[in-house]
Formats: C-alpha cells, sequence, structure tokens
C-alpha cells in the first residue's frame, strides 16, 4: 500500500512525526499531493516561528490567522532590531520603512497574534525574546503595551499553556504611561510587564515552566495570590529568572544587571528580595509548593572577577556558572559554600564604591 492510501488519522501521525521543522526547511514539501497539502498545512500551522518581517507578513493575512487558529500548540518569536542605513533614498524610505515605522508595525503585529493565540483552543508554549543588535543598550523598539496583551490570556485559553519564556536583554521595554507603582512594585496600570506575567501565573494551573529576564524586574513577577492561605504558584516545576545581562555588555558594568521596575536599583537590591525578603517573603516560600528547579541568575563582576550565579531555591544553595555559557540557564554548576559567597560580595561592594 501506498502511503497516499494510508488513512488519513495514519498519514497525519506520519506527518506530525516528521514535524513543522520538516517543512520550513523547504516549502515545496507541502506540495506532494493534494492530500498530503492539507494535512501537512495543519502540521506547519503547529509550531510557528516568527521573526519581525515573518510575524508582519502573517498578521496581516486574516485568512491565515483565521485558518490557524484552532492547530497552533507552539509559538516561539525572535526580534531582532538592527539600525538602517541614516542614507535613504524616497523610493527606500517608501519600500523599507523606518525602523520606528517597522517597530509600530510589529507592535501592532503582535496584538493582532494575541487575538488569534487568546482564541485558540491548543496553545502549549509561547516564546518571546527580542534583542538590540549593534543599537544602543535603551533603545525603545517595544512596547509594554502590546507585550502586556500578548501575555493577558483570557481565563478560559490558558488550560493547556505548559511553557512561557520571555527574554527581553538589551530591549528597553517602551512604556506609553507611568502610572504611580506601590512600594512593592505592583501597579494599577495595565503596562506593567511583571504584573501581567504573574496575573496569567495565577490563572494558568497547567504551566508548568517560567523562564524570564528582562531589563527590569520586580517582585510582583513572582508575589503571591491576594487570596491569603492560597497555594504560590504550586503547579510550577521550572522557575528560573535571569538577573543577569553580562553575555549582552562584556564592558559596562552598570548595564549587566536588572534593574528594579520603579526606579534604577542596584543588583544587590534585587538579591535581597530573592533570598530574605523578611517574614513576608518567608511565608511565601511556604507557599510556593515543590519545584524541581526554581533559581535566580545574577552575576558578579569586579576587576579582577567576571562570575554568573545561580542560587537554587529548591536546594538552598548558590552555584557558580560557566560565565560565557550564560544560554544553560537550567544548568548545574559549581556549589559554592557560604563563607565564599560572602567575601566575593564584599569584593564586589568595594569594586562598585570605587
Amino acid at each position: 500500500m501506498g502511503i497516499f492510501q494510508l488513512p488519513v488519522e495514519l498519514l497525519f501521525h506520519i506527518l506530525n512525526y516528521l514535524g513543522a521543522q520538516f517543512f520550513r526547511q523547504d516549502t515545496r514539501r507541502l506540495t506532494v499531493s493534494k492530500s498530503w497539502y492539507g494535512l501537512a498545512w495543519k502540521v506547519l500551522l503547529r509550531d510557528l516561528q516568527f521573526t519581525a518581517r515573518s510575524l508582519r507578513q502573517f498578521t496581516h493575512d486574516h485568512a491565515l490567522l483565521t485558518q490557524s487558529q484552532p492547530y497552533i500548540t507552539t509559538v516561539k518569536i525572535y526580534l531582532e532590531a538592527t539600525p538602517r542605513s541614516p542614507a535613504q533614498s524616497r523610493t527606500d524610505q517608501i519600500t523599507n520603512p523606518s525602523p520606528s515605522d517597522e517597530w509600530s508595525q510589529t507592535a501592532t503585529s503582535l496584538t493582532r497574534l494575541s487575538t488569534t493565540l487568546h482564541r485558540g483552543p491548543a496553545l502549549r508554549s509561547l516564546t518571546l525574546r527580542a534583542r538590540a543588535l549593534d543599537l544602543p543598550q535603551h533603545r525603545e523598539y517595544l512596547t509594554a503595551t502590546s507585550l502586556c496583551t500578548l501575555l493577558c490570556f483570557p481565563p478560559a485559553s490558558v488550560f493547556h499553556l505548559t511553557t512561557l519564556d520571555i527574554d527581553t536583554a538589551t530591549s528597553h521595554i517602551h512604556q506609553s504611561s507611568s502610572p504611580l507603582e506601590d512600594d512593592d512594585g505592583s501597579n494599577d496600570g495595565d503596562t506593567h510587564l511583571c504584573h501581567a506575567i504573574n496575573t496569567l501565573l495565577v490563572s494558568s494551573p497547567s504551566l508548568r515552566r517560567l523562564r524570564c529576564r528582562m531589563e527590569s524586574v520586580c517582585p510582583a513577577l513572582l508575589a503571591p495570590p491576594a487570596s491569603a492561605g492560597a497555594p504560590l504558584h504550586h503547579h510550577l516545576e521550572e522557575v528560573i529568572v535571569n538577573l543577569s545581562l553580562a553575555e549582552n555588555s562584556e564592558t559596562v558594568v552598570s548595564w549587566r544587571h536588572a534593574r528594579g521596575c520603579r526606579r534604577r536599583r542596584r543588583r544587590q537590591q534585587h538579591h535581597h528580595h530573592h533570598r530574605s525578603g523578611g517574614a513576608e517573603g518567608d511565608e511565601n516560600e511556604k507557599r510556593l509548593g515543590i519545584a524541581q528547579l526554581r533559581k535566580a541568575m545574577s552575576e558578579a563582576a569586579t576587576v579582577f572577577v567576571e562570575k554568573v550565579f545561580a542560587f537554587d531555591a529548591v536546594e538552598g544553595r548558590r552555584v557558580e556558572l560557566p560565565f560565557y555559557d550564560g544560554r544553560d540557564w537550567a544548568a548545574e554548576g559549581e556549589v559554592w559554600e557560604e563563607e565564599d559567597v560572602a567575601e566575593l560580595e564584599d569584593e564586589v561592594e568595594e569594586f562598585e564604591e570605587i
């Protein structure tokens, strides 16, 4: 029996085994036959990967958005802002819009994609990676509004989401407004990314894995639910909050650490919130439940020392990671004794006072 004589269900399983990447490598594989095309297209739509350009193309096709909605299970968005030559002809300005116009369109595209994902019944994994290549460190090319819209899932549509991976290091998020924040870092506005992620954690009982790195972050990211005594994200199995931006800036020390959302704060204050937190922090720790991997990554740099650390909250220990292996956030690393950690922290404080 030839492959095209197989039952539709069996053929779909075969194509699904090949995966979306098989068809992305060569889209001509979609057109082997008419019966093959319909099934292969569904497989391709299950696993979507976007750049800024492909995202704009995808979201401008309303029919494609509607067609893909029932099948999307994995979405990976890779945004890389690059400078455009200052000298452009009038034709170039029309065919190649300015960076600000491009990213305005990208923000609109993210909002359109959000609508499709929120209505879909099958989304399992959402990844967003944003980089600003060869640009000033704090170039604003992403908007908090579009990112928060992407993460604000209706309660009925988050019961299948298992993985959330957000990495916007080197990308300064443009705030359309500046709502006043409380001392705990929370606010009543709709554009606080930490609050948007926390809301998703609370409302998505299926979520098992959270990885997060942003230029600014605050305790609101992992704040406990409002109801007293309720378990704090007990469904999570892996939580990694990366406070180190060192791999993106090898020379400028002030850019190596995430800062607080409300105002620029030093890395030690983030570290203090994570490790102590007072009585409230101890209570939150009890409500966290059991996670297989839960840690915060930070970086220490002096004239003589460049190290990346991860505090493993499950084992209650500090480990050192290879400095240039920052991509492997789940690496086990080498365990440090407390006296060695204290000695290094004293060295870092002395260096930063210079």
